[in-house]
C-alpha cells in the first residue's frame, strides 16, 4: 500500500491517504501588480519552483525585498535583471495553455476505460485472477488490508466523537440554552427516532424522501421492497421525509423510524405535531428535504453513530456494511467510471516559455456523488456535515445565521456582522444572482465537492476528513453499470457483481456526470 501525502487525491483500494491538513497560502503575481510592491508588500517566504535556474531566482528576490544598492537597481527591475526563462510579463494562463488541445483532453478522459486498480479491487488484489472465486468468494469487494508499513492500521478511531453512542442526545435532554426552535425541535425528534434503532447496527442508514416527487417515491419504494427489507435493513434504518405518507410506506415495509417535517404541521415527534411549539413556520425546513437531510445527519454522527447517507435511488444488491473500510472519516460514490476518473491522475500541462521545466503536474478527478456517502462518527465528519448545512442555509436564502449554531468555527465570510458560509469557488458571496442557476441538489453536489477536496486558505478552515473513494466496480454508479460492465466479457455474466448502489435515472433529479 502506496500512503500519498497531497490532500486532494483521496484513499482508494490499495492507496491510503495520509491524513493531513494542508493550508494553501494566497499567491499573486507579485513582479506585475503594483499593489503588492514591496512598499505595500512583503511576503513571509517564497519558494523558488517551476523554473530552471531557482538559486538565480532566489538571489533576484533576496536583492530586491532587501535592498541591494550596490548595483544602483533597488525596484521592481531586480527581478528581471538577467532573467532569461519564465520573465515574460505575458506568460500564458493554463487555459490559454489548453484551448487548441482541449478538446483532445476531455475527449481521454470520456474515452477512458483503464480498470486495473479497480479490479484489483473487487478480486481482492492485482494477485488474483479476474475470474478466481467468483462472486461467492470471500474476497471479492472485501476491504483489503494494509501492507506491513503502509502507515495507516486496518482500524481509523482517533478521533470518534463521545467515548459511547447516545452522549449528544443525553445532553440535549439537560441543556439549559437554546440554539434555535428549529434546531431544538428537529434534534429533540430525532433522538427520538434513535431510539428505535439496534445501536449495535455497524452504522446506521439514513435515507431522504421528497414525498412531493412521485418518481422519488417510487424510486423509494423499490428501495424499501428489494433492498431493506430483502437484506433485513429496516432496524438500522431511518427515513427523513416531508410527506406522512412516506411514513406510512416506509411501515408498511417494517422501517419504524421517521421524521416527518411537512410544510404545513411541522416536526412529529411519537405520536404529536405541534408546528407552534415545533419548527417555525418561516424556517426553510418545512420546505426543503436537503437541508433536512444534512442536520438529521449531523445530529447522528454527533450521537456516535456511523452513518451511511443515501438518496431513495439507489439500488442495493447487498449489505454494504462489511464491505465499508476502517480508514477514512468519509467514503465516497465515485461519478467515475474508471480507474482514471475515478482516482484521478496525473495531468500535465506543457508551457513551452519555461524551458525544461515546461511541464507542469496537476491532479485531476471526477467529482464524488453526495448521493451515497459513508461518515464515519468522527469529529472531522461531524464539521464537514454542519458546514455542508449551512452552506445550504445561506444558499436557500437564510441570512441571519445564529452565531454559534452548528459552526466549525472559522468558516465563511464575514460581511457586516453575519457570517455567510458560501461556496468556496464557483459562487459570488456579494452576488445573488449567482446562485440562481443552480438547482438545491446541484448546489449540495457543488459545495459537498467543494468541503471534501479544497484546503483551508484565507479565512476558511477545511472540515480536515479523511476521504476514501470506494472500488466503482463494487458500488458503481448508472453509467458505469449501462455504459460498461453490461458489455464487458469479464463482468457482465457474473450475476451479483455490484454489491453496491447506483443512481436510478428514473428518479425526477438530475444525474450528472
Amino acid at each position: 500500500m502506496r500512503c500519498l501525502l497531497g490532500p486532494q487525491t483521496p484513499t482508494q483500494d490499495t492507496w491510503c491517504h495520509s491524513g493531513l491538513t494542508l493550508f494553501v497560502h494566497n499567491d499573486r503575481f507579485i513582479r506585475h501588480a503594483p499593489n503588492l510592491r514591496k512598499e505595500k508588500h512583503t511576503p513571509i517566504a517564497m519558494h523558488s519552483n517551476y523554473h530552471t535556474d531557482k538559486a538565480f531566482k532566489m538571489k533576484r528576490v533576496y536583492a530586491y525585498y532587501n535592498g541591494d544598492k550596490s548595483n544602483g537597481v533597488t525596484g521592481i527591475e531586480e527581478l528581471a535583471k538577467g532573467c532569461v526563462v519564465g520573465c515574460d510579463s505575458n506568460l500564458k494562463t493554463v487555459a490559454r495553455l489548453e484551448k487548441d488541445a482541449k478538446a483532445n483532453v476531455n475527449d481521454a478522459i470520456v474515452g477512458s476505460k483503464k480498470w486495473t486498480e479497480g479490479s484489483g479491487g473487487v478480486w481482492g488484489g492485482k494477485q488474483y485472477s479476474q475470474k478466481a472465486g467468483g462472486t461467492d468468494s470471500p474476497q471479492h469487494c472485501a476491504p483489503v488490508e494494509p501492507l506491513n508499513g503502509s502507515g495507516r492500521s486496518a482500524k481509523y478511531e482517533p478521533h470518534r466523537v463521545g467515548r459511547r453512542k447516545g452522549i449528544f442526545c443525553e445532553k440535549l435532554e439537560t441543556q439549559t440554552e437554546s440554539l434555535s426552535e428549529d434546531f431544538d425541535f428537529l434534534a429533540s425528534a430525532v433522538c427520538a427516532k434513535l431510539n428505535k434503532l439496534n445501536p449495535n447496527s455497524a452504522e446506521l442508514i439514513l435515507v431522504t424522501v421528497d414525498g412531493y416527487c412521485a418518481r422519488s417515491v417510487t424510486a423509494f419504494t423499490s428501495l424499501l421492497e428489494h433492498g431493506i427489507r430483502r437484506l433485513g435493513l429496516s432496524e438500522k434504518t431511518l427515513v427523513v421525509t416531508n410527506a406522512f405518507a412516506v411514513k406510512k410506506l416506509a411501515r408498511d415495509f417494517g422501517v419504524a423510524a421517521t421524521v416527518v417535517v411537512n410544510a404545513a404541521r411541522g416536526a412529529e415527534t411519537g405520536t404529536t405535531q405541534d408546528a407552534s411549539k415545533g419548527i417555525p413556520r418561516t424556517s426553510p425546513l418545512r420546505t426543503s428535504v436537503t437541508l433536512l437531510k444534512w442536520y438529521v445527519a449531523t445530529f447522528i454522527l454527533a450521537d456516535g453513530y456511523d452513518l451511511l447517507v443515501t438518496d431513495p435511488t439507489t439500488v442495493l444488491l447487498k449489505d454494504p456494511s462489511g464491505f465499508f473500510f476502517k480508514d477514512a472519516d468519509v467514503q465516497t460514490l465515485s461519478s467515475g467510471w474508471d480507474d482514471t476518473t475515478s482516482y484521478g491522475y496525473d495531468h500535465v500541462v506543457d508551457d513551452p516559455a519555461m524551458d525544461w521545466s515546461r511541464y507542469c503536474h496537476g491532479g485531476r478527478v471526477v467529482a464524488s456523488d453526495v448521493a451515497f456517502v459513508r461518515f464515519a462518527a468522527t469529529a472531522e465528519s461531524v464539521t464537514f456535515a454542519s458546514l455542508l448545512t449551512r452552506r445550504l442555509r445561506w444558499f436557500l436564502g437564510e441570512e441571519n445565521l445564529v452565531s454559534g449554531e452548528m459552526d466549525s468555527g472559522g468558516s465563511g465570510t464575514t460581511v457586516g456582522s453575519a457570517t455567510k458560509p458560501y461556496s468556496m469557488a464557483n459562487l459570488d458571496p456579494a452576488d445573488a444572482s449567482s446562485k440562481k442557476n443552480l438547482t438545491e441538489k446541484q448546489f449540495e453536489q457543488l459545495a459537498f465537492n467543494e468541503l471534501l477536496y479544497l484546503p483551508s486558505q484565507g479565512g476558511y478552515v477545511a472540515p480536515g476528513v479523511v476521504k476514501r473513494t470506494l472500488n466503482y466496480l463494487c458500488f458503481a454508479n448508472s453509467k458505469t453499470v449501462f455504459r460498461f460492465l453490461r458489455k464487458d466479457g469479464k463482468l457482465k455474466d457474473r450475476k451479483g457483481k455490484v454489491i453496491g448502489p447506483f443512481p436510478n435515472p428514473a428518479d425526477c433529479l438530475t444525474i450528472q456526470y
